[in-house]
């Protein structure tokens, strides 16, 4: 699906405070989860068995990508359901927020940049299956 306009929008703002950072991450699980995949299920969960399904012996960049893109809804899953805190705060570990506390902007910047680098990567690894 095509995210509505605004969502896009959103992921080229800064973020200078808590809410913003809150804000952000949740326009980009909306985003995440326009990524619809020929199964049931959760979004990035299919797309990661569908990668296995397609790239076989070779999905394992890909597959790892998509654990990363997991690990980025699971941030803002945190930031919005109490039972969710545990696996949010793993994964800030996972990419590299721990580093960041208190400094939104910096937060922001490189979430977007480990969500860019794993759709790039899934995007390299898809590019081999195109004639």
């Amino acid at each position: 699906r095509a995210p509505p306009a605004a969502i896009v929008a959103k992921l080229t703002q800064p973020a200078s405070s808590a809410e913003e950072f809150d804000a952000r991450c949740s326009a980009l699980a909306d985003l995440l989860g326009c990524l619809n995949m020929p199964s049931q299920g959760g979004t990035l969960q299919n797309m990661k068995a569908v990668l296995g399904e397609l790239l076989g012996a070779e999905a394992g960049r890909a597959q790892a990508a998509v654990d990363i893109l997991r690990w980025v809804v699971a941030v803002r899953a945190g930031q919005q359901h109490r039972g969710a805190d545990t696996r949010a705060e793993e994964a800030k570990v996972a990419l590299g927020l721990a580093t960041y506390i208190g400094d939104w902007g910096g937060s922001w910047d490189h979430l977007r940049a480990v969500t860019v680098e794993a759709l790039d990567a899934i995007r390299e690894e898809i590019a081999s299956l195109i004639p």
